[in-house]
């Protein structure tokens, strides 16, 4: 199961669309690893990936090495490609983090900027629930790549508002992701969207299934599983699908996908 590619939500038209990566209980391992030292066990949030040495100015952005845990992972493939989403979803388009490996570069640049403060002091819980809601969404359990919009109108991040444009070429609403990876027990969690069971057998629905429920898999609580071990709270449009284990997370991300047969498309209103 990878995080999977995204289309770019910005409010600029022009911004390519993004991929994605890795199954989330490799990432939540991952990050448990990048969380060493003070925020281990609890200890306090988590830290910055990044050193404190000065950044390093290019004509369009600000590099940052990582530190010596973020750098640790970046030792392997897989680590590589959770530092890159990582990054890609906590920190903006004005700086990068980098690491040399074995003698090769690697630059993980960013690009959503929903906790770009992450460079210098550690997270907030709104941030960590903000991150983590953004690798959820776009983890792919096949670790195929599929554009997907990626939306909160109800965020203060441009990264994640949209243009007409993008509403009517993505109409299909999969679900809204959330969560916490970073806590010592990761939470992670959907509400499935408003598409129909006509609109769900659009094939683009084979290639993203962290929204099906997983029948072999054990319920948490009373609630299901989806086949990305997400717990499924229910319909997104009911008011307490954003609520799991007593709290409610505000810090969700709702993903739309492109049909790609036409009769899958919502009616025009």
């Amino acid at each position: 199961m990878k995080a999977q590619p995204k289309r770019s939500v910005s409010r600029q038209p022009e911004q390519a669309p993004r991929r994605h990566g890795r199954r989330v209980l490799e990432l939540c391992g991952f990050i448990g690893l990048l969380l060493l030292g003070p925020a281990a066990l609890g200890a306090g949030p988590p830290p910055p990936p990044t050193t404190d040495a000065p950044a390093v100015a290019t004509p369009s952005r600000q590099r940052y090495p990582l530190n010596d845990p973020a750098k640790a992972i970046a030792q392997t493939e897989s680590g590589r490609e959770f530092i890159k989403y990582l990054t890609d979803c906590a920190l903006d388009a004005s700086v990068s983090a980098y690491a040399d490996v074995q003698g090769q570069h690697y630059e993980f640049p960013g690009a959503m900027g929903l906790a770009p403060h992450w460079l210098h002091r550690p997270l907030t819980e709104a941030e960590q629930r903000w991150v983590s809601a953004c690798i959820l969404a776009r983890t792919n359990y096949f670790g195929v790549e599929v554009q997907i919009s990626l939306r909160a109108d109800h965020s203060p991040f441009p990264a994640l508002q949209t243009t007409d444009q993008e509403r009517r070429e993505y109409t299909l609403h999969e679900g809204d992701f959330f969560g916490n990876l970073f806590t010592n027990t990761p939470v992670a969690a959907v509400a499935v969207g408003r598409a129909t069971p006509e609109q769900r057998r659009d094939p683009v629905f084979q290639l993203r299934v962290c929204t099906t429920e997983d029948p072999d898999a054990t319920p948490v609580a009373d609630q299901k599983l989806s086949r990305c071990q997400f717990v499924i709270t229910g319909d997104a449009r009911n008011p307490d699908a954003h609520i799991l284990n007593g709290q409610h997370y505000e810090q969700y991300i709702s993903v739309y996908l492109k049909p790609q047969t036409p009769s899958t498309h919502p009616p025009e209103p």
